[in-house]
């Protein structure tokens, strides 16, 4: 049994790019989530997904539906800033309870550019602008603002040092199991 596989659901490549940096970081393998079976996963012993967030999804999070949590490790990749985002409804809405209670989850920035986006994505981006308008007008907060600021840009937040504590903790579950 191998120790790490990093997988991950990614549309437009951000998401990717993080799983990249952590499987060479950690010299392990990277499975795309599309590609990737139940039973290839319990080839290894640590699992860290990776899933872009869209909506109140997170891409290809599917594949582990029915996993315990343990010795899963979960990063999230979206537009908005971790520091300012609660991503409570999101976390709850894609994971079990149990999972909840055993995964350890990181959330990472990402990107967009508005001129790749699929007609749906465009669509859900323009009611979210709608949205974020109307609760700015009311109730303004950071996220909206910065939401509203770089609507229809292309705008790229990934930094390959924001996986650090990742690969930190990663590093210390496993020293703590030889």
């Amino acid at each position: 049994m191998e120790k790490v596989a990093v997988i991950y659901g990614s549309h437009y490549g951000t998401t990717q790019q993080y799983a990249q940096w952590i499987a060479e970081s950690l010299q392990a393998p990277l499975l795309d989530a599309a590609k990737t079976t139940k039973e290839q996963l319990q080839n290894y012993e640590w699992l860290i997904f990776g899933g872009g967030l869209y909506a109140s999804g997170i891409k290809g999070f599917k594949l582990l539906k029915e996993h315990s949590g343990e010795k899963l490790i979960l990063f999230t990749v979206g537009l908005a800033d971790p520091k300012v985002t609660d991503y409570s409804p999101i976390l709850n809405n894609n994971l079990s309870k149990e999972q909840l209670q055993n995964t350890k989850i990181f959330h990472l920035r990402g990107g967009i550019d508005y001129g790749r986006l699929s007609k749906m994505h465009r669509l859900m981006m323009a009611f979210k602008k709608k949205d974020a308008e109307k609760k700015i007008s009311v109730q303004p907060n950071e996220e909206d603002r910065e939401f509203l600021a770089t609507y229809n840009q292309q705008i790229d937040f990934t930094a390959e040092e924001t996986i650090a504590p990742l690969i930190d903790y990663v590093k210390k579950e496993l020293e703590a199991y030889v």
